[in-house]
Protein backbone atom coordinates (compact mmCIF):
# COMPACT_ATOMS: atom_id res chain seq x y z
CA UNK A 1 0.00 0.00 0.00
CA UNK A 2 1.31 3.50 -1.26
CA UNK A 3 2.41 5.84 1.72
CA UNK A 4 0.09 9.09 1.40
CA UNK A 5 2.22 12.04 1.41
CA UNK A 6 1.19 16.30 1.97
CA UNK A 7 1.99 16.23 -1.43
CA UNK A 8 -0.82 13.80 -2.10
CA UNK A 9 -3.24 15.26 -0.15
CA UNK A 10 -2.21 19.15 -1.77
CA UNK A 11 -2.98 17.77 -5.54
CA UNK A 12 -6.43 16.11 -4.28
CA UNK A 13 -7.31 19.10 -2.74
CA UNK A 14 -5.81 21.15 -5.35
CA UNK A 15 -3.11 23.75 -3.00
CA UNK A 16 0.21 23.61 -2.29
CA UNK A 17 1.59 21.56 0.18
CA UNK A 18 2.30 24.25 2.95
CA UNK A 19 -1.23 25.03 2.89
CA UNK A 20 -1.84 21.57 3.69
CA UNK A 21 0.45 21.26 6.14
CA UNK A 22 -0.51 24.15 7.99
CA UNK A 23 -4.26 23.31 8.06
CA UNK A 24 -4.02 20.07 9.66
CA UNK A 25 -1.40 21.28 12.11
CA UNK A 26 -4.07 24.42 12.72
CA UNK A 27 -1.88 27.34 11.75
CA UNK A 28 -1.85 29.82 9.54
CA UNK A 29 -4.63 31.79 8.14
CA UNK A 30 -6.63 29.49 6.32
CA UNK A 31 -10.86 29.56 5.43
CA UNK A 32 -12.49 27.24 7.75
CA UNK A 33 -13.91 25.88 4.51
CA UNK A 34 -10.42 24.67 2.88
CA UNK A 35 -9.15 23.68 6.89
CA UNK A 36 -12.40 21.48 6.97
CA UNK A 37 -12.30 20.11 3.58
CA UNK A 38 -7.94 19.14 3.35
CA UNK A 39 -8.42 17.73 7.21
CA UNK A 40 -11.49 15.77 5.39
CA UNK A 41 -9.52 14.66 2.67
CA UNK A 42 -6.68 13.48 4.64
CA UNK A 43 -8.87 11.31 6.88
CA UNK A 44 -10.55 9.82 4.00
CA UNK A 45 -6.93 9.02 2.36
CA UNK A 46 -6.14 7.62 5.77
CA UNK A 47 -3.20 9.77 5.97
CA UNK A 48 -0.54 9.47 9.27
CA UNK A 49 1.75 12.04 9.97
CA UNK A 50 5.27 11.45 10.03
CA UNK A 51 6.41 11.56 13.81
CA UNK A 52 10.01 11.25 13.00
CA UNK A 53 10.65 13.52 9.93
CA UNK A 54 8.77 16.33 11.67
CA UNK A 55 11.18 15.65 14.78
CA UNK A 56 14.00 15.71 12.56
CA UNK A 57 12.48 19.15 10.57
CA UNK A 58 11.77 21.11 14.20
CA UNK A 59 14.50 19.41 16.16
CA UNK A 60 11.75 18.02 18.96
CA UNK A 61 9.26 15.70 19.25
CA UNK A 62 5.95 15.02 20.91
CA UNK A 63 7.38 11.49 22.37
CA UNK A 64 7.74 11.27 25.96
CA UNK A 65 9.79 8.26 27.23
CA UNK A 66 8.88 6.86 30.35
CA UNK A 67 11.70 4.77 31.53
CA UNK A 68 11.21 1.70 33.79
CA UNK A 69 12.52 -1.75 35.05
CA UNK A 70 10.83 -5.11 34.24
CA UNK A 71 9.81 -5.59 38.38
CA UNK A 72 7.39 -2.44 37.12
CA UNK A 73 5.50 -4.57 35.05
CA UNK A 74 3.25 -5.89 37.23
CA UNK A 75 1.55 -2.80 37.89
CA UNK A 76 1.02 -2.06 34.25
CA UNK A 77 -2.48 -1.39 34.67
CA UNK A 78 -1.73 0.87 37.68
CA UNK A 79 1.00 2.95 36.57
CA UNK A 80 1.59 2.53 32.99
CA UNK A 81 -1.52 2.79 31.30
CA UNK A 82 -2.79 6.15 33.25
CA UNK A 83 0.32 7.70 32.27
CA UNK A 84 0.11 6.91 28.23
CA UNK A 85 -4.11 7.41 28.45
CA UNK A 86 -2.78 11.46 30.05
CA UNK A 87 -0.41 11.68 27.83
CA UNK A 88 -2.38 10.77 24.34
CA UNK A 89 -5.34 12.99 25.88
CA UNK A 90 -2.74 15.95 25.94
CA UNK A 91 -1.23 14.99 22.52
CA UNK A 92 1.77 13.24 23.29
CA UNK A 93 3.01 9.67 21.76
CA UNK A 94 4.44 7.39 24.88
CA UNK A 95 7.98 5.47 24.12
CA UNK A 96 8.37 2.94 27.01
CA UNK A 97 11.96 2.17 27.95
CA UNK A 98 12.70 -0.99 30.07
CA UNK A 99 16.09 -0.31 31.85
CA UNK A 100 18.40 -3.08 33.49
CA UNK A 101 19.24 -1.84 37.01
CA UNK A 102 22.82 -1.18 36.40
CA UNK A 103 25.37 1.61 35.40
CA UNK A 104 25.81 0.16 31.84
CA UNK A 105 21.80 0.03 31.53
CA UNK A 106 21.41 3.61 32.43
CA UNK A 107 23.85 4.93 29.73
CA UNK A 108 22.51 2.83 26.91
CA UNK A 109 19.04 3.97 27.87
CA UNK A 110 20.25 7.33 28.26
CA UNK A 111 21.43 7.26 24.66
CA UNK A 112 18.23 5.77 23.11
CA UNK A 113 16.33 8.89 24.76
CA UNK A 114 18.19 11.39 23.69
CA UNK A 115 18.54 9.63 19.90
CA UNK A 116 14.60 9.27 19.22
CA UNK A 117 14.53 13.38 20.60
CA UNK A 118 11.93 12.95 23.12
CA UNK A 119 10.54 15.86 24.56
CA UNK A 120 10.08 14.82 28.15
CA UNK A 121 10.66 11.77 30.20
CA UNK A 122 9.56 10.60 33.67
CA UNK A 123 11.73 8.58 35.54
CA UNK A 124 10.15 5.33 37.50
CA UNK A 125 11.98 3.59 40.32
CA UNK A 126 13.59 0.47 39.49
CA UNK A 127 14.99 1.87 36.85
CA UNK A 128 18.70 2.23 36.00
CA UNK A 129 18.73 6.01 37.05
CA UNK A 130 20.10 5.65 40.22
CA UNK A 131 21.18 9.52 40.96
CA UNK A 132 21.02 12.58 39.69
CA UNK A 133 24.48 12.54 37.42
CA UNK A 134 22.54 10.01 34.96
CA UNK A 135 20.45 12.81 34.09
CA UNK A 136 22.71 15.12 34.05
CA UNK A 137 22.85 14.99 29.73
CA UNK A 138 19.12 14.61 29.28
CA UNK A 139 18.76 18.07 31.49
CA UNK A 140 21.31 19.90 29.15
CA UNK A 141 19.62 18.76 26.32
CA UNK A 142 16.51 20.63 27.24
CA UNK A 143 14.77 17.14 27.90
CA UNK A 144 11.76 18.02 30.83
CA UNK A 145 12.48 15.47 33.81
CA UNK A 146 9.87 14.27 36.35
CA UNK A 147 10.96 11.71 39.02
CA UNK A 148 8.85 9.56 40.73
CA UNK A 149 9.23 7.20 43.78
CA UNK A 150 12.96 7.45 44.09
CA UNK A 151 14.37 10.42 45.51
CA UNK A 152 17.33 12.00 43.35
CA UNK A 153 19.06 14.97 45.37
CA UNK A 154 20.35 17.42 43.56
CA UNK A 155 18.37 17.04 40.79
CA UNK A 156 16.51 20.48 40.23
CA UNK A 157 13.45 18.86 38.49
CA UNK A 158 9.77 18.23 40.07
CA UNK A 159 10.24 14.30 42.22
CA UNK A 160 6.99 12.50 43.86
CA UNK A 161 8.59 10.10 45.90
CA UNK A 162 7.95 7.83 49.65
CA UNK A 163 9.48 8.56 52.25
CA UNK A 164 12.46 5.69 51.99
CA UNK A 165 13.40 6.10 55.69
CA UNK A 166 10.18 5.53 57.00
CA UNK A 167 9.44 2.84 54.69
CA UNK A 168 11.94 0.57 56.56
CA UNK A 169 11.22 2.00 60.22
CA UNK A 170 7.71 1.43 59.76
CA UNK A 171 8.57 -2.35 58.82
CA UNK A 172 11.00 -2.91 61.73
CA UNK A 173 8.56 -1.77 64.20
CA UNK A 174 6.01 -4.15 63.11
CA UNK A 175 8.08 -6.86 63.33
CA UNK A 176 9.33 -5.88 66.75
CA UNK A 177 5.74 -5.78 67.75
CA UNK A 178 5.23 -8.84 66.58
CA UNK A 179 8.23 -10.22 69.15
CA UNK A 180 10.74 -10.49 66.73
CA UNK A 181 14.67 -9.50 67.88
CA UNK A 182 16.79 -11.43 65.56
CA UNK A 183 16.03 -9.46 62.14
CA UNK A 184 17.49 -9.15 58.92
CA UNK A 185 17.43 -6.55 56.52
CA UNK A 186 18.06 -7.85 52.60
CA UNK A 187 18.55 -3.75 51.39
CA UNK A 188 19.33 -1.63 48.34
CA UNK A 189 22.59 -0.72 47.72
CA UNK A 190 24.13 2.41 49.76
CA UNK A 191 25.32 3.83 47.17
CA UNK A 192 22.19 5.31 46.03
CA UNK A 193 20.22 8.29 48.44
CA UNK A 194 17.35 5.58 48.87
CA UNK A 195 19.77 3.10 49.53
CA UNK A 196 21.21 5.08 52.75
CA UNK A 197 17.56 6.72 53.42
CA UNK A 198 16.15 2.97 54.06
CA UNK A 199 19.52 1.89 56.07
CA UNK A 200 19.53 4.48 58.08
CA UNK A 201 15.44 3.93 58.89
CA UNK A 202 16.13 0.06 59.75
CA UNK A 203 18.82 1.16 62.00
CA UNK A 204 17.06 3.87 63.75
CA UNK A 205 14.09 1.30 64.23
CA UNK A 206 16.26 -1.51 65.42
CA UNK A 207 18.24 1.24 68.46
CA UNK A 208 15.12 2.64 69.26
CA UNK A 209 13.88 -0.84 70.01
CA UNK A 210 17.18 -1.72 72.14
CA UNK A 211 17.40 -4.26 69.02
CA UNK A 212 21.90 -4.56 68.39
CA UNK A 213 21.69 -4.97 64.90
CA UNK A 214 23.81 -7.96 63.84
CA UNK A 215 26.19 -7.10 60.24
CA UNK A 216 25.53 -10.70 59.40
CA UNK A 217 22.22 -9.96 58.83
CA UNK A 218 22.25 -6.87 56.46
CA UNK A 219 22.23 -7.74 53.02
CA UNK A 220 22.90 -5.12 49.93
CA UNK A 221 20.54 -7.23 47.28
CA UNK A 222 19.41 -6.83 43.73
CA UNK A 223 15.98 -6.55 43.33
CA UNK A 224 15.03 -9.43 41.44
CA UNK A 225 12.92 -12.61 42.86
CA UNK A 226 16.37 -14.37 42.09
CA UNK A 227 18.32 -12.13 44.20
CA UNK A 228 16.05 -12.54 47.39
CA UNK A 229 16.55 -16.33 46.88
CA UNK A 230 20.16 -16.55 46.45
CA UNK A 231 20.26 -14.47 49.88
CA UNK A 232 17.97 -16.47 51.63
CA UNK A 233 19.73 -19.45 51.13
CA UNK A 234 23.02 -17.79 52.53
CA UNK A 235 21.35 -16.26 55.39
CA UNK A 236 19.78 -19.52 56.09
CA UNK A 237 23.22 -21.40 56.26
CA UNK A 238 23.89 -19.40 59.31
CA UNK A 239 24.39 -20.74 63.10
CA UNK A 240 21.47 -18.87 63.41
CA UNK A 241 18.79 -17.86 61.20
CA UNK A 242 17.11 -15.01 61.40
CA UNK A 243 13.17 -15.00 62.47
CA UNK A 244 12.15 -12.50 59.93
CA UNK A 245 13.52 -10.68 56.99
CA UNK A 246 12.84 -7.04 56.01
CA UNK A 247 12.93 -6.77 52.19
CA UNK A 248 13.66 -4.19 49.72
CA UNK A 249 10.94 -5.17 47.25
CA UNK A 250 8.29 -7.66 46.96
CA UNK A 251 9.95 -9.64 44.34
CA UNK A 252 12.44 -9.75 46.53
CA UNK A 253 10.64 -11.00 49.46
CA UNK A 254 9.07 -13.41 47.13
CA UNK A 255 11.88 -15.27 46.32
CA UNK A 256 12.82 -15.17 49.90
CA UNK A 257 9.96 -16.80 50.81
CA UNK A 258 11.01 -19.36 48.15
CA UNK A 259 13.81 -20.29 50.00
CA UNK A 260 12.64 -20.70 53.20
CA UNK A 261 10.03 -23.20 52.04
CA UNK A 262 12.40 -25.10 49.46
CA UNK A 263 14.46 -25.53 52.91
CA UNK A 264 11.75 -27.24 54.62
CA UNK A 265 10.25 -23.85 56.68
CA UNK A 266 7.51 -22.21 57.60
CA UNK A 267 6.42 -18.51 56.34
CA UNK A 268 5.41 -17.12 58.76
CA UNK A 269 6.03 -19.74 61.40
CA UNK A 270 9.68 -20.70 61.27
CA UNK A 271 10.49 -16.96 59.49
CA UNK A 272 8.57 -14.08 59.08
CA UNK A 273 8.99 -12.19 56.22
CA UNK A 274 7.76 -8.36 55.08
CA UNK A 275 7.65 -6.72 51.35
CA UNK A 276 8.07 -3.30 50.03
CA UNK A 277 5.85 -1.72 47.19
CA UNK A 278 2.53 -3.96 47.11
CA UNK A 279 2.84 -4.97 43.27
CA UNK A 280 2.43 -8.05 43.22
CA UNK A 281 -0.91 -8.73 44.32
CA UNK A 282 0.33 -10.18 47.47
CA UNK A 283 -3.28 -11.18 49.15
CA UNK A 284 -3.47 -13.67 46.51
CA UNK A 285 -0.27 -14.92 46.23
CA UNK A 286 0.65 -19.08 47.68
CA UNK A 287 1.78 -16.82 50.93
CA UNK A 288 0.06 -13.65 51.32
CA UNK A 289 2.32 -11.19 51.70
CA UNK A 290 2.96 -8.74 53.90
CA UNK A 291 4.16 -5.12 52.52
CA UNK A 292 4.15 -1.75 52.50
CA UNK A 293 2.24 -0.31 49.78
CA UNK A 294 3.02 3.40 47.79
CA UNK A 295 0.73 5.39 46.56
CA UNK A 296 1.46 4.37 42.88
CA UNK A 297 -1.52 5.71 41.22
CA UNK A 298 -1.80 9.39 43.14
CA UNK A 299 1.79 9.24 42.17
CA UNK A 300 1.32 8.77 38.56
CA UNK A 301 -1.59 10.89 37.97
CA UNK A 302 0.58 14.11 39.49
CA UNK A 303 3.61 13.30 37.52
CA UNK A 304 2.48 13.39 34.47
CA UNK A 305 0.91 16.21 35.00
CA UNK A 306 3.44 18.52 36.16
CA UNK A 307 5.46 17.07 32.69
CA UNK A 308 2.69 18.33 30.86
CA UNK A 309 3.08 21.29 31.84
CA UNK A 310 6.68 21.49 31.85
CA UNK A 311 6.28 20.64 28.80
CA UNK A 312 3.46 23.19 27.55
CA UNK A 313 5.78 25.59 29.66
CA UNK A 314 3.04 26.50 32.69
CA UNK A 315 5.58 26.83 35.28
CA UNK A 316 6.09 23.83 37.71
CA UNK A 317 8.28 24.18 40.89
CA UNK A 318 10.92 21.66 40.93
CA UNK A 319 10.63 20.90 44.45
CA UNK A 320 10.42 16.97 46.13
CA UNK A 321 6.87 15.97 47.27
CA UNK A 322 7.46 13.37 50.05
CA UNK A 323 3.91 10.59 50.03
CA UNK A 324 3.45 8.12 52.71
CA UNK A 325 2.92 4.18 52.49
CA UNK A 326 0.35 1.92 54.36
CA UNK A 327 1.42 -1.04 56.05
CA UNK A 328 -0.64 -3.75 54.51
CA UNK A 329 -0.81 -6.23 56.81
CA UNK A 330 -1.22 -10.11 55.43
CA UNK A 331 -0.25 -13.74 56.30
CA UNK A 332 3.69 -14.13 56.22
CA UNK A 333 4.60 -12.74 59.57
CA UNK A 334 3.54 -13.32 62.92
CA UNK A 335 5.17 -13.98 66.11
CA UNK A 336 8.52 -15.82 66.63
CA UNK A 337 8.70 -19.23 67.33
CA UNK A 338 8.83 -20.18 71.15
CA UNK A 339 12.45 -21.56 71.84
Amino acid sequence: MMVVTLSDIAHAAGVTKATVSMALRDKGRISPETRSRIKQLAREMKYRPNQIARCLTVGHSSFVGVVVAPVIFPMFNQVIQPIERRLQEAGYSMLLYSSADTHEGQIVCMEQLLQHRVNGVIIISGSAFEDAAGCIDLIEAGVKLVVLNRAMPGLEVPQIVCDDYAITRKAVEYIVSLGHRRIAHLTMPTNSFSGRERTRGFNDAMNDAGIEVDPALVIETGITYESGAEKMESLLNLPHHPTAVVTRHDSVAMGVISSILAAGLSVPDDISVIGNGDILQGDVLKVPLTTLHHPMGRMTVAGVGKLIDLLEERPVEAKTEILDTELIVRSSCGPPKAE
